[in-house]
């Protein structure tokens, strides 16, 4: 855990509900790559479609699910300093 990995062509069609939630991963430290998210994400906190926190690069993803939260973003919350988000 902790090392950088690539997930490719992953998807999440299911509702997610908690206090910090996300349709694939909470921290990319790695790739996201042809990734999607069309599940309803609800939090109080914050709430996003692929990752909480990008730290790498997320490329090639998309989300149409419903996002609410109190920060709430359509792909990722926090883009790191070289977090990289192409083509989505």
């Amino acid at each position: 855990m902790g090392d950088a990995q690539t997930i490719t062509d992953c998807y999440n069609y299911g509702d997610v509900t908690g206090a910090k939630a996300s349709g694939v991963a909470i921290t990319n430290n790695g790739e996201l790559v042809g990734c999607f998210n069309a599940g309803s994400i609800t939090t109080v906190k914050s709430a996003c479609g692929l990752a909480q926190t990008n730290k790498d690069l997320v490329e090639n993803s998309y989300n149409v699910g419903s996002i609410v939260g109190e920060a709430a973003g359509g792909l990722v919350v926090d883009n790191k300093r070289f977090g990289v988000i192409a083509n989505c």
